[in-house]
């Protein structure tokens, strides 16, 4: 969504108030001097039933996204989100954040000012100046900006956690590393799906000669002949938690 079609207030979508960080005192300051729409329990003053079921559906509709973490050293899917929806990040939590992000520009970071007041300040030039929201938004359209550890880190989601604990033990080698050929494979399903297996269930796949190749090659005395997966065999799980 474009600067110009996005909402110049900012989004809060928060269950909990209370935490370490203070981040309700934080948004209510912050209110004082910044239009904020606050849709979860947490200091509501607008209604909207996607608020807490599809925020990234929300978060393209503003132009920030206030994110501040329970604990200052808990970084969580909050700045996943606000990617999908493209909103700018206001955030406060884990110092190491930025190996999470495209780049460093990708979000407002609250302990780089002195206060809320100064938060807001520095919103309202963002939402006044579009050449300075491209500035924090510019890794959707210059992929070349995108930092290495960014594409790691957003590889990650896409190969299921016991995959990779079964790669890194047969080989010894980060998952990430190894090959494409191990993953990122999805099964065509046997027969259709139920409407509840398509809000379900997620598949992945990896080829069992890669493995065996792998596996064939590790040094490990204890792997018996019984334990390769023959090549015609697919290697599959199923999981029904979402990535």
């Amino acid at each position: 969504v474009s600067f110009e079609k996005r909402s110049k207030n900012a989004v809060y979508l928060q269950r909990a108030c209370d935490s370490p960080t203070g981040r309700a005192e934080f948004v209510r300051e912050l209110m004082k001097h910044y239009p904020v729409d606050s849709m979860g329990p947490c200091l509501h003053n607008k209604d909207d039933n996607r608020a807490m079921g599809a925020p990234s559906d929300i978060l393209q509709q503003y132009l920030f996204y206030i994110a501040i973490e329970p604990y200052e050293l808990y970084c969580s899917d909050k700045i996943a989100r606000a990617q999908q929806g493209g909103a700018i990040v206001i955030f406060r939590g884990c110092p190491e954040v930025y190996w999470a992000l495209p780049n460093r520009r990708a979000l407002i970071n609250v302990d780089d000012f002195s206060g809320p007041r100064e938060v807001a300040q520095y919103m309202e030039a963002v939402a006044a100046n579009k050449t300075l929201w491209l500035e924090h938004t510019s890794w959707w359209t210059s992929p070349g900006g995108i930092k290495e550890h960014f594409i790691r880190f957003s590889r990650f989601q896409y190969m299921h956690s016991q995959c990779r604990m079964c790669i890194f033990a047969l080989t010894g080698e980060d998952p990430l590393e190894v090959s494409s050929e191990a993953w990122d494979q999805p099964l065509a399903p046997e027969g259709p799906l139920s409407d509840e297996e398509k809000g379900k269930v997620y598949e992945w796949s990896s080829k069992a000669e890669f493995l065996k190749t792998k596996w064939e090659s590790a040094d490990s005395s204890e792997m018996t002949p019984d334990d390769i997966p023959t090549g015609s065999e697919e290697i599959h799980l199923t999981s029904d938690l979402r990535p």
